[in-house]
C-alpha cells in the first residue's frame, strides 16, 4: 500500500533521467523518433502526460524543466528528504548535462551526498562540480572569489575525510579556511576532528587554541574543550585531558552530556593519580546526579575505592535505577541506623516509591501517611501526601483518598500541588455521585485559580457537577463562561462541545487547504506589525542589513551552507548559532518575524515557530484566540503537506489531526530524536518502524529512515491510523495509544469503552500522556481554524 504514493516523486526523476537520456540519443542520431512505437517517442510522450516536457516546445522545455527541477530538488533537501533530493539532483544532471543548472546540481548533490552518509559519491559529485565549475569560469581570472566554489572545497574535505584520505581532505578544507569567512572557527573544529582521526595530537592543540578564545554557542565551545582532551590524552597527559573535559563540562548546557563528561574526567584524574579529585568528581556525580545511569557507574567506581557513600544517595540511585528491592534495603539501613540523619525525611520517601513501583502499593500509601506524621516540616511532606492519594485512587480507597489531599491543601497550602490536591478531591467526589460536594470544591479552587487554563478547567467541571444535578441553566452559565475565557485550549474547547452538544473529534480523511502564508496574509503582517511599532519595510521576508550583519546570523547562515546544521541551531538540547540569535532578539516584533521567515525558508521549522511564539508573548495580542492568522499560520504551519495529505488519503485518516500530532511530536523538526529513542516528524520508536514496514510491505527498513519525511509522514499515519480503527474513529483514545501504547487505555477506561472522555483524560495517570491528548487536540481545533474550508 505504502508503495503506492511514496515512489511518485521518484517515478518522476527516474522518467526525468530517461528523457535526458534519449533527448542526447536522438541529437546525435542513435535514436531516431519516428511514430508512436518507437521506443523514443514513448518516453516523450509519457514525460509529456505528466507535464516534465513540451513535445512541441524542446527547447524551451530545457531551460524552464531544469531551472524547475533545480528548485524542487532543493526544496526536498530542505524538507530532509535527502533521499529524494539525491534522485531529483541526479536526475536533473543526467537529463540537462550542459545546463548551468546541473553545474549547481552537482554541488547540491555532493552537500546531499554528505548528510545521507554517503561520502564516496559526495566526492565524485563534488570534483565534478569543480571541474564543471572551472570551465564555467574559464574566462574569469577571479575563479577564487566564487563564494560557492569556496563551500565545495570545505565540503569536498569533509568527504575526502569520512573516506578516510586525510591529507587531501585537510588541504581542501584549508582552502576554504584561507578566506577567513564568518564560519572559520567552525571550520578549525571540522579539521580537528580530522587530525584526531590520524592521531596528529599536537597539531589538534595549536589548532584549537585559538577557538577556546572566541564566543561560540555552547554545543560547540563544549565540542572544542573535549576534543582538546582527547588531544591531551592522545600525547600521554592524563590529567590535562581530565581538565578540558571539566571546562567542556562547564560549557556544555545538556545535563546528561555535563555529567558523562565529568565522568570521564574524574577516570582521567584517577588515572593520573589524583585520587582526591577522581574522588570527588565521581561523589558530585552520585549527590547531583541520581537519577542518570551514569551515577551508578561513579558509585561503583567509588566502591571499588573504598569511599563510603551515605546510604540515602545509594538507595537514591537504585531508586531511579528501578532496582527497588536494593533502594529498600539501602534506605531502610539508612533510617534504622541514622534515623536522625538530615537526609532521613528523603529516605522515608523514596523506599515508599520503591515499595509502590515494585507493586506494594499498600504498604507505599500507608508509609507516605506515615512520613507526614513523623516529618510534618519535611520538603517533601506535602509531596508524599499527593503520591499517597494517587496510590489510593489507584486502590479505589476514594475516601482515604480524598482525605489525604485535604491534609494537604489544609496543611501546606504553599505547595505548588494545592491546586492538583483541590482539583482531584473535587474529582472523587464527583466519581462517586457526590455531586453538589464537587461543584463546591471546584467553585472554591475556581475563585482561587493561579492560571486561565486551571480556572477554566474547574468551571467546566463545575458545570459537569451541576448537570449531573439536573442544574442544566446554571450547567450552561459556567459552559459558557469556560467558553468566553479568552484563551484556546483544550478546556475551551471541551466547554465550546458541551454547549454544542458535539462529541469527540473524530479522525477520518477530510479535504483542507494545506496551503502556507497569502499575499493577504503577508499584507495583514505588515500591518500588524506597524500597529506594533514596527518601522515600515517593502520587503519583510528578507532579513534587513542590521539582522545580516550581526556575527550569529552570519555564521549561522554559512554554517547552513557548509551542511553544517548542528551548529547552525540546536535542536532538542543542543545550543547553535541561530538559538542565540533568537534570545537576543527575544522581545523585538519586526526582528521576530523576519527570523520566523527567515528560519522556514531554510527548513529550520521547529525554531520558526519558536520565534513564532516569542512574537505573540511580545505582541499586544492577549491570546492565540485573538491573534492574527498571519501569525497562527507561523505558530501551526502545514509544512510537509504534499506527504501528509498523500498518507492521509491513503490510510482514511485526518490530515489535519496527522499535522497535530505532527507538531506536538517534533515541532516539524525532520531530524528530531527523543531520549527514548523515537525519531523523525511522527516520532515513531524504531522497533515500531519495524512492525509498520512489514505490515506494509516496504523492504530494507533502517531505523533512521525514520528520520526521513517520506518514510515518518506516512508510518506515523499509518500507525495513526491502526489505532483509530481500534478505538472506533475516536481520536481521544486514539491518540492516547499513540503516545501511550494500546495497553493502558482499558486501564483508564475502567471497562468502559462509552466512557465520560473528561473522566477519561483526568484518569490518565502518565504525566506527558495527560498533556499529550490535550495540546494535540488543542492544535487540531487550530488547524481546523485556519485549513478547514
Amino acid at each position: 500500500m505504502l508503495e503506492r504514493f511514496i515512489p511518485r516523486q521518484r517515478f518522476r526523476y527516474a522518467l526525468l533521467a530517461l528523457v535526458g537520456l534519449v533527448l542526447a540519443a536522438v541529437t546525435m542520431g542513435t535514436v531516431v523518433s519516428g511514430g508512436p512505437s518507437s521506443f523514443a517517442d514513448n518516453v516523450l510522450i509519457e514525460a509529456s502526460r505528466i507535464g516534465l516536457v513540451d513535445v512541441d516546445d524542446l527547447s524551451k522545455h530545457s531551460s524552464q524543466e531544469a531551472a524547475s527541477a533545480l528548485a524542487e530538488a532543493r526544496f526536498h533537501e530542505v524538507e530532509g528528504d535527502t533521499g529524494i533530493a539525491i534522485e531529483a539532483y541526479r536526475a536533473l544532471v543526467t537529463a540537462f548535462p550542459r545546463s548551468v543548472e546541473s553545474v549547481d546540481a552537482y554541488l547540491d548533490l555532493g552537500r546531499a551526498y554528505l548528510s545521507y552518509g554517503q561520502a564516496s559519491e559526495a566526492v565524485q559529485a563534488l570534483e565534478t562540480y569543480q571541474r564543471q565549475k572551472d570551465r564555467q569560469q574559464s574566462s574569469n581570472a577571479d575563479v577564487a572569489a566564487d563564494d560557492a566554489l569556496a563551500i565545495s572545497d570545505f565540503l569536498l574535505g569533509r568527504a575526502y575525510r569520512e573516506t578516510g584520505d586525510v591529507e587531501r581532505g585537510l588541504a581542501a578544507m584549508e582552502r576554504y579556511r584561507a578566506r577567513q569567512t564568518p564560519a572559520e572557527p567552525y571550520v578549525r573544529l571540522e579539521m580537528a576532528e580530522a587530525l584526531l582521526s590520524a592521531q596528529r595530537f599536537a597539531e589538534v592543540q595549536d589548532l584549537l587554541e585559538p577557538v577556546t578564545r572566541a564566543d561560540l554557542p555552547a554545543t560547540a565551545a563544549a565540542r572544542t574543550r573535549e576534543m582538546l582532551a582527547q588531544a591531551a590524552q592522545g600525547l600521554g597527559d592524563a590529567s590535562a585531558a581530565a581538565d578540558w573535559l571539566l571546562r567542556a563540562a562547564k560549557a556544555d548546557s545538556h545535563v546528561q552530556r555535563q555529567a558523562d563528561l565529568t565522568y570521564r574526567a574524574a577516570v582521567l584524574y584517577h588515572d593520573a593519580g589524583r585520587t582526591l579529585d577522581a574522588q570527588r568528581l565521581f561523589l558530585s556525580l552520585v549527590t547531583e546526579y541520581p537519577r542518570l545511569a551514569i551515577s551508578a557507574q561513579a558509585l561503583d567506581q567509588l566502591d571499588a575505592l573504598q569511599v563510603p557513600v551515605s546510604d540515602y544517595f545509594r538507595g537514591d540511585i537504585y531508586y531511579w535505577l528501578d532496582r527497588n528491592d536494593d533502594a529498600i534495603v539501602a534506605l531502610d539501613r539508612l533510617l534504622r541506623d541514622a534515623p536522625d540523619d538530615d537526609l532521613a525525611p528523603q529516605a522515608f520517601y523514596y523506599r515508599a516509591l520503591a515499595y509502590r513501583d515494585r507493586g506494594d502499593r499498600a504498604t507505599a500509601a500507608a508509609s507516605l501517611r506515615e512520613m507526614a506524621r513523623v516529618f510534618p516540616g519535611a520538603a517533601l511532606t506535602a509531596d508524599a501526601l499527593w503520591q499517597a492519594g494517587q496510590i489510593l485512587e489507584g486502590l479505589g480507597q476514594i475516601d482515604e483518598a480524598i482525605a489525604s489531599y485535604k491534609q494537604l491543601t489544609t496543611s501546606y497550602p504553599s505547595s505548588d500541588r494545592v491546586e492538583s490536591a483541590f482539583f482531584r478531591q473535587g474529582l472523587l467526589q464527583y466519581r462517586s455521585q457526590r455531586y453538589a460536594d464537587a461543584a463546591r470544591t471546584w467553585s472554591i479552587l475556581a475563585a482561587s485559580a493561579s492560571s486561565g487554563t486551571s480556572r477554566t478547567r474547574d468551571l467546566l467541571w463545575v458545570g459537569k457537577a451541576l448537570l449531573a444535578q439536573g442544574q442544566s441553566d446554571a450547567a450552561r452559565q459556567r459552559f459558557d463562561e469556560a467558553a468566553r475565557s479568552g484563551s484556546w485550549d483544550y478546556y475551551v474547547l471541551r466547554a465550546r462541545n458541551l454547549l454544542d452538544n458535539a462529541g469527540q473529534p473524530g479522525g477520518s480523511y477530510r479535504s483542507a487547504q494545506l496551503r502556507g502564508l497569502s499575499d493577504a496574509d503577508l499584507a495583514e503582517a505588515a500591518m500588524a506589525l506597524a500597529a506594533w511599532g514596527a518601522r515600515s519595510r517593502q520587503d519583510w521576508a528578507t532579513p534587513d542589513d542590521g539582522l545580516k550583519a550581526e556575527p550569529a546570523f552570519q555564521r549561522g547562515d554559512e554554517l547552513m551552507k557548509l551542511g553544517l546544521r548542528d551548529y547552525a541551531y540546536g535542536a532538542f538540547g543542543a545550543v547553535g548559532e541561530f538559538n542565540r540569535l533568537l534570545d537576543r532578539h527575544s522581545t523585538d516584533p519586526a526582528t521576530l518575524y523576519q527570523l520566523s521567515l527567515y528560519f522556514r525558508d531554510r527548513g529550520i521549522y521547529y525554531l520558526s515557530i519558536n520565534a513564532a511564539y516569542r512574537l505573540l508573548q511580545v505582541s499586544p495580542v492577549r491570546s492565540q484566540a485573538e491573534a492574527p492568522t498571519f501569525l497562527l499560520k507561523l505558530l501551526y504551519p502545514a509544512y510537509y503537506a504534499r506527504q501528509v495529505d498523500d498518507a492521509s488519503r491513503s490510510f482514511g485518516v485526518d490530515p489535519l489531526l496527522v499535522l497535530a500530532l505532527i507538531r506536538q511530536e517534533s515541532s516539524f523538526e525532520a531530524a528530531a530524536g527523543s531520549s527514548a529513542g523515537a525519531l523523525g516528524l511522527t516520532q515513531v520508536m524504531p522497533s515500531t518502524g519495524k512492525s509498520i514496514a512489514q505490515a506494509l510491505g516496504v523492504g530494507d527498513f533502517h531505523p533512521e529512515d525514520l528520520r526521513q519525511p517520506s518514510r515518518s509522514v506516512p508510518f506515523g499515519a499509518w500507525y495513526l491510523a491502526d489505532a483509530l480503527k481500534t478505538y472506533q474513529s475516536n481520536a481521544l483514545l486514539s491518540l492516547a495509544a499513540y503516545n501511550s501504547g494500546g495497553g493502558n487505555i482499558s486501564r483508564w477506561l475502567q471497562g468502559n469503552p462509552d466512557r465520560d472522555p473528561d473522566l477519561f483524560v483526568e484518569s490518565i495517570s502518565f504525566g506527558e500522556t495527560h498533556s499529550y491528548v490535550r495540546l494535540v487536540l488543542q492544535n487540531l481545533a487550530m488547524y481546523e481554524r485556519l485549513y478547514l474550508y
